[in-house]
């Protein structure tokens, strides 16, 4: 097997297993939220799981910032490990935690702190595999190995959705409330214990020893040099960062709103996120041979056109309504995903490219790590379950602004002229 994609897959085990990680809170959101949040209102109590959630995502640029700077200064490969084993740790803690009723508000401090280092770790872990990987990989299957590598995160939420589901069937409301929620967050954290292993056999990226280059302060660096950059980079990512966020409340979100049941819902959507992750590694293989921009913009554009639909037919309530909307909308989630990592990797010169792409990715869901919240929020004053589809439309825009201009090429190792760039 050649270096860069045995790369790739090492990389793609490690995504999978710390992705696992970070989704199953959101998934679990409604066996956490009475258990942690008991004597309020369920409104009140999601809402409170949900904020949590977000602060996961406040903590990710923390993170990147971090982990980015020892990146660019030191190497890859030790960031690359350290990252797995923070989210190993938090993830185990998480699964051990006493409730609201024996600790009190003790209980929902830990909560934080545990999601909080679950986020730092997180900050990590993507915008690192997208750096490792398009560092290893030659320019003709750069897109497509980089894809390979973020089909893992797809791959780690169909895992969580995949144990949550072989639970629900075997587990009554109670048994899941009582211990059952807790299984996944142990599991999670014994494998990435794993993942830590396999992933010590990697190497540190040929073109970064090569690059001579370095800086103090990376991050100083991209705010002097690369801050248009970074903001087009956030922008590219807000269409289908919001719609993977979303993604992840989807099963609650067809539960509260259209009565859809856990168990149909998990069948379902495990099904539909072996599809994405199958499609992931189908755009990578296109973006090499059809151009990033091109392909890019093409599903932006056929989001927009498809996203109020898709929600409108959840009102049909069937099973069939059901598979179309899971099948498009992590279509879609499947498609964008393997063109904007490739997209960060390619904006940002090597010296830099990992807190550049760190702080990117970071902030980007940064920001968009509060449209569970929003949405649920925005239905609540409508009272139109439907009503979400207008916040992604509206994050479809910014990405379709972003997307315009020329893209530049900061590989040493091949020319501007190649079509990856047009």
């Amino acid at each position: 097997m050649n270096l860069p994609l045995k790369t790739a897959l090492l990389a793609s085990l490690g995504t999978a297993l710390d992705y696992y990680d970070f989704v199953l809170y959101i998934l679990l959101s409604a066996f956490i939220a009475p258990i942690f949040f008991s004597g309020h209102s369920p409104f009140i109590q999601m809402m409170n799981v949900l904020g949590i959630f977000a602060a996961g995502y406040v903590a990710r640029p923390l993170g990147g910032f971090a982990f980015g700077h020892f990146a660019d200064r030191y190497g890859r490969k030790k960031v690359f490990l350290s990252s797995i084993l923070l989210m190993a740790g938090s993830t185990f803690a998480l699964g051990l935690l006493p409730g609201y009723a024996r600790l009190g508000a003790l209980s929902i401090a830990l909560l934080l702190i545990c999601r909080i280092l679950q986020g730092l770790a997180q900050g990590a872990e993507i915008p690192g595999a997208i750096t490792f990987v398009a560092e290893h990989a030659p320019q003709a299957k750069r897109a497509f190995l980089v894809s390979l590598a973020l089909a893992g995160a797809g791959l780690g939420a169909m895992l969580a959705s995949l144990i949550n589901s072989i639970l629900l069937h075997f587990l009554s409301t109670m048994q899941m409330l009582q211990f059952g929620w807790r299984l996944p967050f142990l599991l999670g954290g014994t494998l990435a214990i794993v993942g830590f292993i396999i992933r010590k056999n990697s190497t540190e990226p040929s073109l970064f020893l090569e690059d001579s280059q370095r800086y103090q302060l990376p991050l100083l660096q991209v705010l002097r040099q690369h801050q248009w950059m970074v903001l087009r980079g956030m922008g590219v990512i807000t269409l289908p960062g919001s719609l993977i966020l979303f993604g992840l409340f989807l099963p609650n979100y067809l539960l509260l709103h259209f009565a859809y049941p856990l168990k149909q819902t998990y069948a379902v959507f495990t099904v539909s996120l072996v599809e994405s992750a199958g499609l992931i590694l189908l755009s990578g293989f296109l973006v090499d041979r059809l151009g990033l921009k091109r392909l890019f913009s093409l599903l932006v554009l056929m989001s927009l056109m498809l996203l109020i639909p898709i929600f409108q037919i959840l009102k049909l309530k069937t099973t069939a309504a059901l598979w179309i909307f899971l099948l498009i909308y992590e279509g879609l989630i499947g498609l964008m995903s393997g063109c904007y990592p490739p997209f960060l990797a390619q904006i940002f010169p090597t010296p830099v490219r990992m807190s550049a792409v760190a702080i990117s990715y970071n902030l980007a869901y940064l920001l968009i790590g509060f449209v569970p919240m929003l949405g649920l929020y925005l239905i609540q004053i409508s009272h139109n379950p439907q009503s979400i589809a207008w916040l992604m439309l509206g994050a479809g825009l910014i990405s379709a602004l972003c997307l315009r201009g020329s893209l530049p090429c900061n590989y040493q190792t091949h020319s501007p002229s190649s079509s990856q760039d047009q």
